[in-house]
């Protein structure tokens, strides 16, 4: 196909199908409004005008000729007549936008010459992929080698993106674009890919292959799941400037970390993470330092320090969230009781969440078997499930091996956030909370410094 015969057909044909007689006649008299039919008649007026010129101008083997104000009149129709019964109206707005940077680049003076093969590509509704307007990989050697995503969600985005990511070594993308816009076309779809046909019958191919150059530019092409509420705090918190918390300066920066990362909820859950693990491997160090009252450590005593901090990290978070679930949480309960009360208020609440949805993340993340589930936990086993959830999360959010469930914003469950936001989190900020802020034989040294020999 000629390149000049595809403007003019692209131009026509949508202006055509957007102008037809019984359509306006039907549409006009509906409108009540004289000042309105007024506004209805001028730009119906104004687009059929710039139709029949180019129409004259096509016979006469002429380059399209559009003013400068046409965009803004099919702006103003589909803004005023937004219930116009055609769809056209967006379709014929990206087509001028195309045509009007053909004609910069190609030049005033200059004819359009040379054609394209409109088979040389198919336009393909693409799956979203986040913070992707537009991507391009021009191949100047084999065009067919080429590829384009380009979003039409947004007109004022769409516009920009012709007029700013397309110059004379790339204006091939245009022609081709252009001549994938039909009326058959939904136009309703957020993301195209333009791709070779071969290519378009393997999407994830081609998704991979841009999202690999995306991120390779530093780019994002992920929707993070925020969690932007406060660190949830244990009633009748009590602090007291005297209790020394600059031993508690490292914890304290990592927690300005975690409220700093208010939009991300898995890198929220491992900054959490981080101080469950310092506190978990602290708490057998003083043990030790309570237990010498600050006089002279052994080597004998380091081997039953390091004896204490198994190598199963999993083994020494149970050990730790049960020593934890024994510390008060107010006057009436302790962490064990809360925290258990606490899940049962999170599963029996959740009306639009069966059980059986918390039942299969449990059982995918490795914390239930086929024969248990969320709402039947036995009191004696609590702890070792609530260590469990906590350590498979941060083994699903860190570890990607084969063998193991992992997620990521992309691919995780939707009971995923659910869960962090609605329990997890919250219930370790309580924990982290009380034990730094209040006194206690579980992670609060009693001394500045170990004393080694005297």
């Amino acid at each position: 196909m000629l390149k000049s015969d595809l403007l003019h057909e692209s131009l026509i044909c949508f202006s055509e199908s957007m102008l037809q007689d019984e359509i306006i006649e039907s549409y006009r008299s509906t409108i009540t409004d004289e000042a309105i039919q007024e506004v209805f008649d001028d730009l119906t007026a104004k687009i059929s005008e710039i139709l029949q010129r180019n129409r004259i101008l096509k016979e006469d083997g002429e380059k399209p000729s559009l003013e400068p104000e046409f965009i803004d009149y099919l702006r103003d129709f589909e803004s005023q007549f937004s219930d116009f019964p055609t769809s056209y109206t967006k379709h014929l707005q990206c087509v001028t936008v195309i045509i009007n940077k053909i004609l910069e680049l190609t030049g005033t003076d200059n004819e359009i010459e040379g054609d394209i093969e409109p088979n040389d590509f198919q336009l393909v509704i693409n799956e979203d992929i986040p913070h992707t307007l537009f991507f391009s990989e021009f191949d100047s050697d084999d065009m067919q080698n080429s590829i384009l995503l380009i979003s039409t969600d947004d007109f004022n985005d769409f516009a920009d993106i012709i007029m700013n990511k397309f110059f004379a070594d790339n204006m091939d993308f245009l022609y081709h674009f252009l001549a994938k816009i039909r009326p058959e076309l939904d136009f309703q779809g957020n993301q195209y890919i333009l791709v070779r046909p071969e290519n378009s019958t393997d999407m994830n191919k081609v998704r991979a292959f841009i999202k690999l150059k995306r991120v390779s530019d530093g780019r994002q092409i992920h929707n993070p799941h925020p969690y932007k509420v406060a660190p949830a705090l244990p009633a009748d918190l009590c602090w007291n400037i005297n209790n020394e918390y600059q031993q508690f300066n490292e914890i304290i920066d990592i927690l300005s970390e975690y409220n700093n990362q208010r939009e991300d909820m898995l890198d929220k859950f491992l900054r959490m993470y981080h101080i469950i693990e310092n506190f978990m491997f602290k708490n057998p160090i003083c043990e030790l330092e309570q237990r010498t009252g600050g006089n002279m450590f052994s080597i004998r005593d380091f081997k039953r320090l390091y004896s204490k901090v198994s190598k199963d990290e999993l083994d020494s978070l149970r050990r730790f969230i049960r020593k934890v679930f024994e510390v008060n949480y107010d006057t009436a309960s302790n962490f064990g009781r809360h925290t258990r009360s606490e899940w049962d208020r999170f599963i029996n609440s959740r009306s639009s969440d069966p059980h059986s949805d918390i039942d299969s993340l449990l059982t995918q993340l490795g914390v239930l078997n086929i024969n248990q589930f969320c709402n039947n936990i036995p009191s004696n086993e609590f702890p070792n499930f609530y260590s469990k959830t906590v350590y498979q999360f941060r083994c699903s959010i860190v570890h990607n091996k084969e063998t193991e469930f992992h997620f990521t914003h992309s691919n995780m469950p939707r009971m995923v956030p659910i869960l962090l936001e609605n329990f997890i989190l919250p219930s370790l900020e309580k924990i982290v909370f009380k034990l730094v802020v209040e006194k206690n034989r579980l992670i609060s040294y009693s001394h500045p410094v170990l004393r080694l020999w005297k």
